[in-house]
């Protein structure tokens, strides 16, 4: 699990260990592409005011 302020935060440490297509984004997906993706999602107010959390699950 890791815990962040932003979505950028949390993809800068879970892409020291995967790559983006692990994580569900095409491969040639940049770190700000892949944190632009998740506002289509979740809107800026709600990752200042909750934070971010990410899930890694292995085996599957």
């Amino acid at each position: 699990m890791v815990i962040g302020k932003s979505f950028e935060e949390v993809f800068s440490s879970v892409l020291l260990r995967f790559t983006p297509k692990q994580l569900g984004f095409p491969d040639e997906f940049s770190l700000k592409s892949m944190v632009d993706a998740m506002y289509r999602y979740y809107g800026r107010d709600r990752e200042l005011q909750y934070g971010v959390i990410s899930f890694v699950i292995d085996g599957i």
